[in-house]
């Protein structure tokens, strides 16, 4: 799954943000990328944490 995250704009914030979707249940693999703002999810995640997880994403 590639997701683009908007307000992403230092280490900080990917450090944070790996360690909220590494929480998702049936994450597998996670790479975040924070030049082009997006992340490549890995797995089977859950759809309803997904939810969540989309809902922060755009806050």
């Amino acid at each position: 799954m590639h997701v683009q995250i908007k307000g992403m704009h230092c280490s900080s914030c990917v450090n944070s943000l790996t360690t909220i979707i590494n929480d998702i249940s049936g994450v597998d693999n996670l790479k975040i990328n924070l030049d082009s703002g997006s992340a490549v999810i890995e797995g089977s995640p859950d759809k309803e944490d997904c939810k969540k997880f989309y809902r922060v994403s755009r806050l």
